[in-house]
């Protein structure tokens, strides 16, 4: 079941387009793929990069508040934050220890994320976030 949601979320999401409206729901998915990755790695016992991950999920989920709020230049800075945290997992040690397919998994997490933030770069503060009732 992880491996089904795993291929869905990492595999086709950052390369399907990404619509104006979409743009919370992606920063949810992002977060929560994020959140699932630092699972994985806790589990796998590394560490330092479960931590980084963590530290970008929460990132994401800042960057979500800030969104719904329409602050949009925080909103960039929360991804680049998250962005940072997953570069510095990647160019840790830990990265070593883990294989192919969850680096492949944090290498689309971050087209995902890099195509939020290319979007909300476009449309800029005439989004209007949706909001759900």
């Amino acid at each position: 079941m992880l491996t089904c949601i795993s291929l869905l979320i990492f595999t086709f999401i950052p390369h399907s387009p990404l619509a104006d409206d979409d743009i919370e729901s992606s920063l949810r998915t992002a977060r929560g793929g994020a959140s699932f990755i630092a699972q994985y790695l806790g589990i796998e016992e590394i560490m330092f990069c479960e931590f980084r991950m963590e530290d970008a999920g929460r990132d994401l989920e800042l960057a979500t508040e800030k969104y719904h709020q329409s602050q949009f230049e925080d909103v960039i800075k929360q991804i680049d934050e998250a962005l940072n945290h997953i570069k510095i997992c990647q160019e840790s040690d830990d990265a070593t220890y883990m294989d192919s397919n969850k680096l492949q998994d944090i290498a689309n997490l971050v087209l995902l994320i890099k195509k939020i933030k290319k979007q909300l770069a476009l449309l800029g503060p005439t989004l209007t976030p949706q909001i759900a009732h």
